[in-house]
């Protein structure tokens, strides 16, 4: 395993923590089946205004999510990222974007002090697949684009204006 690199950006002076190589080839094996075999639906929407374009996701019960190993890594990633110690994870869901599909800017949360936790499942990626989260500013401009990349976890301010981009037709 390659040594751990994390990294910050910001947009709109607010942080955007990324971690690379943080788990190993097995333990992303393991993690993408946990996603892979979820029951995912075309009910999801990004912001309450966009329930006419639905999207693919699957949600997942907290407390089973809280007895996987995935959760106790990420919650240790985010609790580093920011310094707090007492992080509860209260949503989980996994969007599987496609070629063609439509996604929104929005925020995760409007609730001061939350936080998001983004992990990028594939166990495989090409920077010719696309695919990067847009960050943009308070006043919707994009500022920053992380590509998508195995394994890959964001974490920054439920309150940061996001969307995920989309996979190339590749």
């Amino acid at each position: 395993m390659a040594a751990i690199s994390h990294r910050v950006k910001s947009v709109s002076e607010k942080p955007i923590h990324i971690f690379d190589d943080m788990f190993s080839d097995e333990q992303k094996k393991r993690a993408f089946n946990l996603f892979a075999h979820a029951d995912y639906t075309f009910l999801h929407a990004s912001r309450q205004d966009t329930t006419r374009v639905r999207e693919w996701s699957a949600e997942f019960a907290v407390d089973d999510f809280r007895q996987h190993w995935l959760h106790d890594a990420l919650r240790d990633i985010a609790c580093e990222a920011t310094g707090l110690n007492d992080l509860s994870c209260y949503d989980v869901f996994c969007n599987a974007s496609r070629f063609g599909d439509q996604t929104f800017i929005h925020t995760d949360s409007t609730r001061a002090g939350d936080i998001s936790v983004l992990y990028y499942v594939n166990t495989e990626w090409e920077p010719d697949w696309a695919g990067e989260t847009i960050f943009l500013t308070d006043d919707y401009e994009p500022e920053l684009a992380v590509g998508m990349k195995a394994g890959r976890v964001l974490v920054f301010g439920g309150d940061v204006l996001h969307r995920a981009g989309l996979p190339s037709r590749i």
